[in-house]
């Protein structure tokens, strides 16, 4: 009988070693879940900021700056230029310039294509190429004032921003804020 109870006895203390050790093998598997979730979380907020702007290589800070930045949805394709303008009389840059800056007058940023091309103005400075352009791009396309990266206001010009081109987070990560 007594070898049977120190028998149970010492199966009681296997099973309570184990449980311990279980229980440092679970407290090992949660800190390597949280700092799995948060190094997917910086890697999330990584390609966000690189969908901003195009493969990240066009600096968006600017626009953020000046508040004309249309967020986060959208992402930068960047400034058009007519490049027929540099080469044509000083009549056609001004009108190009003073269509852009009637376009976005009174504290206006960003516009929609639709409320872009209602304007016969900006229209009519546009260059066939970019009519053609942006005449194919989605409805919900913006564009807005065009800065160059130093954040410098390019008068000439105007920035593109798509919505669709903005690739979607991955599934595989579901990450909390």
């Amino acid at each position: 009988m007594l070898q049977e109870v120190q028998v149970a006895d010492r199966d009681l203390k296997l099973q309570e070693f184990r449980m311990v050790e279980h229980q440092e093998d679970a407290g090992r598997l949660l800190l390597q879940m949280a700092s799995a979730a948060v190094r997917a979380n910086r890697q999330f907020e990584a390609q966000r900021e690189i969908a901003e702007s195009w493969n990240g290589t066009i600096n968006v800070e600017p626009f953020k700056r000046y508040n004309a930045w249309p967020g986060s949805q959208y992402c930068l394709m960047g400034n058009s230029f007519n490049v027929e303008i540099k080469n044509a009389d000083k009549e056609c840059y001004v009108n190009r310039v003073n269509a852009i800056r009637q376009l976005f007058s009174n504290n206006i940023h960003c516009l929609s294509l639709n409320e872009a091309f209602s304007n016969d103005n900006f229209v009519n400075v546009l260059s066939r190429f970019e009519r053609d352009w942006l005449g194919r791009l989605s409805p919900e396309t913006m564009i807005g004032l065009a800065y160059d990266n130093r954040g410098s206001r390019i008068e000439e010009a105007f920035s593109v921003w798509r919505k669709d081109f903005v690739p979607a987070p991955s599934r595989k990560v579901l990450v909390a804020k």
